[in-house]
């Protein structure tokens, strides 16, 4: 273990680096709170309205009742009775003070808490309408559409949302993907020089002969790589979650994901909480795969600055890809930069249909992610103990 510390220690001793990681994580504070400056929540405009919703929010948010719902319906019609004059605007019982602050203030409660309320009956359409498709298809012997009907009545059975809270900004954070960035540049300054530094002084040569150097020296230089990889991406996560916190209470993670609007139709059934985590965890894998990338490319390069440049490229080359590739494409389930977008992956019944058989992308994307981390782990601890004809001569 002291060989692993002492790798671990030379990558963190790197001032550019531990510079570079001061400066992205004042970028990402700075960046988020740019968003809240943005938002409605600073909005000097909004301050009556805000003030309103929240006080009314609070005794809402949490389990749906029937009580709560017909006081939100109540309420929404009797402030657009006042809007449309069929009704007296009483300043006594109004809440802000302004009738138009009112209705917008109900109008917002109200459709979320419709979408929540009505969420079960209108799924259960969709069910029901899947469950006549297959038996349709499996008469007349249509294999794909049948299996097709198959996964979203078992993907859909059963959905309903039984809590109410306000995921506006909770979506936000679920889409952030600026730290992702910042993760990426700070993983190839750090690991660019792990080897190439070595090939720049010529010390390559003396490890390969020591005592501790060869295979032994290899692992502990991937495993203190990993290990940076980890805590960077942690530091950054654990960061976007506080100040989200922080900045705009996000909350509702025990809600299931499908209670965002946005991912009415996803194919993933549980609690948001969850889908963070995985969604973590992906990333890590994808940062782990840039990391040995970047190894790889340190190993056969004397210069760290060229390591840095091409290491970067390889990743802003997958981003761009994954943008314009098709989610139910071979090629989406291969290129790693979708485990940064695990949310897209998700957002719908997405499958790949390969000899003749329906395959979720998700699914297929981590054996694929597998793979590639397998192979690329090989690879860096089979070629970077190699000594080119060129080193031994020297």
């Amino acid at each position: 273990m002291s060989l692993y510390r002492f790798e671990l220690k030379k990558i963190l001793s790197n001032k550019t680096l531990i510079i570079s990681i001061i400066i992205f994580t004042l970028i990402n504070l700075y960046k988020i709170f740019s968003m809240y400056s943005e938002s409605d929540l600073n909005n000097k405009d909004f301050v009556k309205f805000n003030s309103c919703y929240y006080s009314i929010y609070e005794g809402l948010k949490g389990e749906i009742t029937q009580e709560k719902l017909s006081a939100v319906i109540d309420n929404y019609s009797y402030t657009q009775g006042v809007i449309m004059e069929q009704y007296d605007f009483d300043e006594n019982t109004s809440y802000s003070g302004n009738p138009y602050i009112d209705a917008n203030v109900f109008l917002k409660i109200f459709e979320d808490m419709n979408y929540y309320s009505c969420y079960e009956e209108n799924n259960n359409a969709i069910v029901k309408n899947a469950k006549e498709n297959l038996s349709f298809y499996k008469s007349i012997g249509n294999a794909r559409e049948e299996k097709l009907n198959k996964a979203i009545v078992k993907t859909y059975a059963g959905r309903k949302i039984n809590s109410y809270y306000n995921l506006e900004y909770t979506e936000d954070y679920i889409k952030y993907d600026f730290s992702s960035l910042l993760v990426i540049i700070i993983i190839v300054l750090g690991l660019a020089p792990v080897f190439s530094r070595e090939k720049e002084t010529g010390m390559n040569l003396i490890n390969q002969t020591s005592q501790m150097g060869g295979y032994p020296l290899i692992r502990a230089k991937l495993l203190a790589s990993l290990t940076f990889v980890f805590s960077v991406a942690l530091w950054f996560c654990t960061m976007d979650l506080i100040c989200f916190k922080a900045f705009f209470s996000v909350e509702g993670f025990s809600m299931p994901l499908y209670a965002i609007k946005s991912f009415e139709f996803c194919s993933f059934n549980k609690s948001i909480g969850l889908f963070v985590l995985i969604s973590f965890a992906l990333k890590v894998i994808f940062f782990f795969i840039i990391a040995l990338i970047t190894l790889l490319l340190s190993s056969k390069s004397k210069e760290s600055a060229t390591t840095f440049v091409l290491s970067l490229i390889i990743p802003a080359l997958f981003i761009i890809a994954n943008v314009f590739l098709e989610k139910n494409s071979l090629m989406y389930s291969i290129n790693p930069a979708n485990l940064l977008t695990f949310r897209q992956t998700v957002d719908g019944l997405n499958f790949i249909n390969i000899f003749g058989r329906l395959i979720n992308v998700a699914w297929l994307s981590l054996f694929f992610t597998a793979s590639e981390l397998f192979a690329l782990v090989l690879l860096v601890i089979r070629l970077s103990g190699k000594i080119t004809p060129k080193e031994k001569s020297i």
